[in-house]
Order: C-alpha cells, then structure tokens, then sequence
C-alpha cells in the first residue's frame, strides 16, 4: 500500500539500475565443465583428503542446485568461506582458508568456482525477482477486492484512513481526500488547521511515516505562523523506538528536529525519575560510549546521536538499591552447560530469597516472548508456591489441572469409550464423586442441556475444590473457564465436542496485579516501573544482525520513502551482490539499534534493583547476545570459573558483575504476606469479567416467547404486527393523558401511520376504547411529587458481565428528590399481545418477566439506584390491562 507500482517489485532495473548488471547475471557456459575443472585442478595441487573432499562436495551440489532446494551442508560451508573472498566480477585467482589449509585459488579453477557460484547465486536471485513480482500480483488483486467490498463501502480500519489521509492510497489513485478540491472533497486539513492552534504528540518516536504525511503538511503552517500564536511540541525517547517491526520510524524525531531546527527549543530530559543510582550505574557503563566493533557502525552512531548520561533525580541519590550479573555455577568442566532451565530456575531463587510480596515492593520478570514468559511462570509456580504470579500475557486457561480434569469429565460424559478421559477423571479429586454415581454421564448431559455449561462445569468445579485438589491459581483458571463457558452459552449450544475445542482454544490475557510478581514481555513494560526486575530471557539470538528478513527494502534515507523491495534471498547469496550486500548491512545498522532500544527498554525499567541473569554460553560461543553484550560492556571477557561464587537461596551461582548493596532488600519496609483474594464469579452472564469479549444482548430477545409455525406464517399475521406498530407510536405521543388533545394526537399520526385503512381504523377504536380504562388512565397520567418522562428513549449501555445491551424504553417515569437526584422509577411498556383471560395474562406476563427484568436492570444502572426501586408495568394496548411485573 505504501510502494503499489509494481515496477517497484523485483524489477532488475529498479533493484540494480544505478549500479550496472550484476555480475550474476552472466550466463554460465558449461556447469559440466566448470565441475571436471575443479576435480581435476584440485587433484593436481595436493590438497589434504579433507579439503579435497570439499571442494568435490561443492562443485557437485552447486552443479545440482535447482530453485527452492535446500543448501546442503557443504554447499553452505563453501559459500560462506568463498563470500569473503570470490568477486563474481574478477578474473583472477585468490586465497581461501577451508579447516585447517589455506587454498591459493589458480586462475582457471577460480574460473571455474565463478562459475558454480554465479550459477547458485543466479538461480535463487532469479527466485526472488519472480517471487516477489507473484506476491505483488496477489497483493494487488486483494487490494482491488478490498477496495470494492470494504473502502468503497466506507468500512475503514486505522490503517486505511491513514492511507486516505497520504498520498498511498489506490482509491484516489495516489490523490488525497485532505488536499483535494472539487465536489465531495473534504478538506480536513483546512478544517483542522482553523480548529487546532496546539499540537502535542507523545511517544513521537514511534510516529510511522504515514502517520506523518497525515499531519506533516499542518505541522508546516504552524511553523510559519509568525505571530507565534500557535504551538507545536512533540516529545520522546528514540532510545525507547521499540515498535519500528509495526512501522514506526525513529528516524523521523531527529529529522523533523533538523526541519524546523530555526524556530524548535529542544529540551534533553537525562535526569531518571524513577532509578536510584545501582541501577543507573549499570545503564550507563553498558551504553556510554559504544565502540564495539560487532556493533555496525550506523547503529553506534545513532545511538551515540540520542544517548545522554543517566542521573537519578535528588530525591532517589540517597536510595539504596543494587545492579547485577547472576549466573548459574558451571557443575565441572565435563557438565553440560547452564540453559534455560537453570537461569528461570536461579530467577525463581532469587525472587525467592528476595520476597518481594511480602516486602510489599513492586517486581516484574522481563522475557523476550510470551511462550518464555509461560515457561517462567511455570518455574515460579513450581519453585515459589507461595508467591502469587500473574502472567500478563496470552494464556491458555487449559494450563491448570482443574481446567483439564473438567475437561476430560465432558469428553468422559459425552463419549463413554474415551477412555484417557475416563481414566483421568479416576485419577482426580472427582475420583470418589464419579464412582458414587453411576449415572454421572446421564445426568451432567442433562444439567449442560437444561442450565448450560457455565452452570454444570461451576458446580463441578466446587466439588473439585471441596475434594482438596485446588490452588490459587486453579481458582483463577476455574474462573477464567467459566467466562469461556459463559461465552459459548451466549450462542445457545450445547454440543460438548464443540465447548471442548472451544475450550482449547480459548486464551486470557492476565491483567495488572498489584501484590503479586508481574511476568511480562519487554514491549509489555515499556513505560512501567517496578522495585525489583529479573532479566532472566538475554540469551536469545544475536543483536546485531537482521534475522531472516522477509523482504529487502531500498528506501530513501532521507525521506524513509520506499524505493524498491525484493523478496529476500539468503544472506549468503547476497553477499556476493554489491547492491544486496548493501541492504543486508542497513538492516544489519536498523536490527542493531532496535535491539539496544530494547535492551535499554527492559534495564530502566527498576527504580531499587536491576538483575540480569544470564549463564555460560560456552568456549565456541560468537554470538553477540544481550548478554554477552552485557557481560562484554561490564566485565570483559567472561569465562566459566569467573565472578565471585554466591548461594541464592540454596542455589549455587556466580556474581559475574555487581554494584551497591546486596542486601539492600532486608530494610524494606515489611507487609504481612496475604493470600490473594480470588472470588469465584457468581452464576450466570454477570459473572464474565472485563477482559473478556461483550455479549451482545438485545432486551426483545429476552421474551421466553414460541411462536408456532401456523401463526407464524398465517396471512393475518402482517396486519398483527402492522397493528402492534401503529397503537404503539399513539401512546409514545402521550405525555401527560391529563393535558392530552386525543383528537389531535390522532389527526397528526393518520398521514405519517403506513398503514392499511382496515388497519388505522381499528387501531384509532382500539386506542380510545383503552384510554377510557381507568388503570389505563392512571399510568398515564402524571403522579405527584418530582418526575421527569422519558418517552422512546433509546440506550447503549455495557452491564455486569460485559452485556453490551441495546434497546429503547417506551414510557419511564423518573422519581426525584427536592435535589434533583433520581430516587426511583416508573417503567411501562407497551405489548399488543392477544389476550382472552387472565390465565393467558399470567402466561404473558412470565413471558415478557425477562424484558422488563434487564430494561429495570438498565435504567438502575443508568439512574444509579437500587433496583427495588424500579417498578415495572406492561400496559396490554389490545384491552386495555396493565399489569405489575413483581421483581
């Protein structure tokens, strides 16, 4: 959407250009001769077996490599020892190193290599010219239909105004809905430049180009405004651009800096609110200064651009705190070394030891994704079972065993020959219920068909807890399955199969506790602060190269504006392209400086104690990691018996680097350690909590009425509803009957009706015929004391349980004091049923109980009182009833 022209999509001449045609390009004579050259060159010389054998493994591979094949392992081992070395465009010989032998390369078989290599190099360039130009073929097709059934429909996303607010959009064929004249145009730029004389943008360094082509344009007049009338401020931390993989650009805040340099004032805010100085100590001596030749260098020099040294604000100098480098011990020389498991397991000691709950201080554990967050809480839960945890994260709610217990229970019920569910129902606390009642099945089918799931798998479940066999965490699992169960019983099913894997699939993002220790992405704590954080996830992959990009995109370094993109081939192959070598090394610089915005993101983040905790990567490790990063900025070059031993709470480790007190903890002020207070939800829909989806709910439907298909489709049936219709619009133009001209009410509503004559005729005799009825009368009329009258007056409201409720009031009379606040109310509502006796009113009035119970539950919410003190009425306009609905 932001490069539609397809020439820009693998199109040699927009990739290669500038630069002349590759020299990959040329066409490889004779494959078959190229391989006998290199066998025999390579018997001739003398090489050792092994590097012989080499050379024979490539020249074969290479020979046979067809598009999409995988690299064999000696095809890869030979690209990448000749990228270094072999110019596709040279005709000479040269040197390269294979194990142990350095090969002098003669010229006719460095001929013959070119050739091999241009032949591999060829094949996979080619699939990406024509890969990408297929993706911008499909692209282009679901932009047209996207177009045609949602954009000229005006159904838009986020994204889409944004487009409609540039100069991307397919729509207009690049023209702007903002900066267009002519009919039907808008013209919001004019209309926001007349309302808005103050712009104030927070978080500007992740503004997106488009984003900023949207508001560009008006930032440029307020910059020309020379009586300085009007303001524009923008404010962030492009230390902290985290989100340029959604399109944010942090180039972009010193661009726009550059821009309007002349009439700015820039103010740097290096002075931390938040960190005392253990932590800031930390920060700064792992990024001042960068001069880490395995950073690129654009990186460094971004970097260096934005960065200012750290100081803790005067009122945190005095804080103690303490800034770390943990490690699990190494076992011995022949032990594997320490892996995941051994680094969550020493972050667990330490929070352990630590006990940051009861201390009443605020801690969070960093991870890198929501599957090692996952893993982590599960470490927590295993090594701390006292300490409450909260995973904000998507979970599943099928990671608790009274989730999976409940669960095989219906697979059990609904399909009696299952029998790992019947054998893990025996093997759970509901063992004794289950072999008490033979007839369970029967009879839990029965209660899920007749009360729904949520109600069947509640009860169930309090039997699971009175058996013993639940925790805290189970508490909070059986809640979140019941909100899935609610859900699944909005839609009115039943089918046990179907709960099941919707069940399954079902997942909860836990919200922000306090009280209890917080594991969450990096990303997810970008703007928080917490006492103690754990960085126990820095072992990741490296930070200074781009993984895998999916595509390579040229852009104008000035602008950021797309030039060309080219499905990426491997970063072997591009390394003997000058141009891709190029885009590979930008996003190398762009990979690295994202990866230290999100280091510094996840080390600023504690205002008392900051803990890496990381472990031995091994003697042949080259990786450039966080830690290693880290531990390379802090302590040099770290071996496996460096750092100074130390126990965490019964676990051997190493102190790689440390500053400020160590027990800086222990004068906390101290808390007594509570449980948490988890509340089983009570029945029914009320009890969903807020994280979950809104359930629409219309009161109409409320009404536990059966039409039978007879008089659903009987010919009298329009002119019952056209009926129903008409009397109802006479009454809502009632307000006071006392004060009403009825003459005039109907003369004014014959013209605007739509009904038949036969129809309005009997709706007029039926509407004079019911106001001569005194009950009629009197709820009509206007009572004593302070009253408002609602009259059609239509809601929106959310209720307990995330009810997304929908409706309209017919008739409200709302009770006030002599202050004006509402007391009580009066709802009516008119129903048009046929009704021959009081038993069929009876019946009608149970029918329409469950309406008229969520229109008082709405306007109790609304009004703010009790619902005692919402009355409720049905006015029968065909005979003229009215009748109390009791609560």
């Amino acid at each position: 959407r932001v490069l539609p022209e397809s020439a820009a999509w693998g199109d040699p001449a927009a990739v290669w250009g500038g630069a002349g045609e590759p020299a990959w390009m040329r066409a490889v004579a004779d494959v078959d001769a190229a391989v006998e050259t290199v066998g025999r060159v390579v018997a001739r010389k003398g090489w050792p077996p092994k590097t012989a054998q080499r050379w024979a493994d490539f020249a074969e591979a290479a020979a046979l490599y067809r598009p999409g094949q995988e690299w064999s392992g000696a095809l890869s081992y030979m690209m990448g020892k000749l990228a270094g070395v072999l110019d596709l465009a040279g005709d000479g010989g040269f040197a390269v190193k294979l194990d142990r032998t350095t090969c002098d390369v003669p010229a006719d078989l460095a001929g013959a290599v070119r050739d091999l290599v241009r032949r591999v190099v060829q094949t996979d360039c080619v699939a990406a010219i024509e890969t990408t130009r297929g993706i911008h073929r499909i692209l282009a097709l679901y932009e047209q239909v996207y177009e045609d059934r949602a954009i000229r429909q005006g159904r838009f996303s986020f994204s889409d105004a944004q487009h409609l607010l540039t100069r991307g959009n397919a729509a207009g064929g690049g023209r702007t809905i903002s900066r267009e004249g002519g009919a039907g145009r808008l013209h919001i730029d004019y209309r926001l430049d007349c309302q808005l004389d103050h712009w104030l943008l927070d978080e500007f360094q992740d503004t997106s180009d488009l984003q900023w082509a949207a508001l560009g344009d008006l930032v440029d007049e307020l910059a020309q405004d020379a009586e300085g009338r009007r303001s524009f401020f923008y404010v962030g931390d492009v230390k902290q651009a985290i989100y340029s993989w959604r399109g944010g650009n942090p180039r972009l805040f010193g661009a726009i800096r550059e821009r309007y340099r002349a009439v700015l004032h820039e103010e740097r805010l290096d002075i931390s609110q938040r960190s005392c100085p253990a932590v800031l100590e930390m920060v700064n001596r792992v990024f001042d200064d960068l001069t880490d030749e395995d950073i690129p260098a654009g990186a460094r020099a971004r970097w260096a651009e934005v960065w200012g040294r750290h100081e803790s604000a005067e009122r945190l100098r005095a804080l103690p705190g303490h800034a770390c480098i943990l490690e699990p011990a190494v076992r011995g020389k022949d032990a594997a070394k320490p892996g995941e498991e051994e680094r969550y397991a020493l972050a667990a000691a330490l929070l352990r030891d630590i006990d940051p709950v009861a201390r009443g201080l605020s801690a969070a554990v960093l991870v890198r994704s929501n599957e090692g967050g996952r893993a982590m809480v599960d470490c927590l839960r295993r090594d701390c079972p006292g300490l409450p945890v909260v995973h904000e994260g998507n979970a599943s709610i099928c990671d608790a065993p009274v989730v999976t217990v409940l669960m095989s229970l219906l697979t059990a019920a609904a399909h009696p020959g299952h029998t790992l569910a019947r054998g893990h129902v025996a093997m759970s606390p509901l063992a004794h219920t289950v072999a008490a009642d033979r007839g369970w099945p029967v009879s839990l089918l029965r209660e899920v068909e007749a009360a729904g799931f949520r109600a069947t798998l509640e009860r169930w479940g309090r039997l699971v807890e009175q058996a013993g066999g639940m925790d805290d965490f189970g508490r909070v699992r059986l809640a979140d399955l019941l909100t899935a169960a609610a859900e699944f019983d909005a839609r009115g099913a039943r089918d046990v199969g179907a709960f099941v894997r919707f069940a399954e699939a079902y997942q909860v993002r836990s919200a922000a506790a306090s009280g209890a220790v917080r594991v969450m992405t990096i990303h997810q704590a970008k703007g928080l602060g917490f006492d103690v954080v754990v960085l126990p996830d820095l072992m990741g992959r490296a930070i200074n190269k781009a993984h895998a990009p999916a595509f390579l995109t040229a852009r104008d370094r000035q602008t950021g504006a797309p030039r060309w993109t080219l499905n990426a081939p491997g970063r072997e192959v591009a390394a003997f392209d000058p141009v891709l070598r190029d885009q590979y090394a930008l996003a190398d610089e762009d990979a690295a400086f994202d990866a230290l915005c999100v280091l510094y993101v996840a080390m600023t983040r504690p205002k008392r104690a900051l803990y890496a905790v990381t472990s031995y990567a091994g003697r042949q490790a080259s990786s450039l990691t966080d830690a290693a990063f880290i531990k390379r900025r802090l302590a040099g070059d770290v071996g496996e018996d460096d750092g100074a031993p130390a126990t965490v709470s019964g676990l051997d480790a190493r102190v790689v680097w440390a500053c400020g007190e160590a027990g800086w903890y222990r004068g906390a002020t101290a808390i007594p350690a509570r449980a948490p207070q988890i509340e089983m939800p009570p029945a029914g829909p009320e009890a969903v909590p807020s994280r979950a989806p809104l359930i629409r709910v219309e009161p109409s439907l409320q009404e536990d009425v059966t039409l039978g298909a007879a008089r659903l489709f009987a010919g009298e049936s329009r002119d019952i509803v056209a009926f129903g219709s008409a009397i109802h619009r006479l009454f809502e133009r009632i307000e006071w009957l006392e004060n009403a001209d009825i003459d005039a009410i109907v003369a004014a509503w014959r013209p605007a009706s739509g009904v038949t004559e036969a129809v309005a005729r009997d709706v007029e005799e039926q509407f004079r015929r019911v106001l001569a009825v005194p009950d009629v009368r009197a709820a009509l009329s206007r009572p004593a004391g302070h009253v408002d009258l609602w009259r059609e007056r239509s809601f929106e409201v959310v209720l307990k349980g995330r009810r997304w409720v929908s409706g309209a009031f017919d008739r409200v009379v709302v009770r006030r004091d002599a202050q004006g606040r509402a007391v009580g109310a009066d709802l009516l509502d008119y129903k048009s049923s046929i009704v021959d006796d009081d038993r069929a009113m009876a019946r009608k009035v149970a029918e329409y109980r469950p309406q008229l119970d969520l229109y008082a539950e709405v306007l109790s919410h609304l009004l703010n009182v009790a619902p005692v003190r919402v009355t409720r009425r049905i006015l029968f306009t065909r005979g003229g009833a009215v009748r109390d609905v009791h609560a």
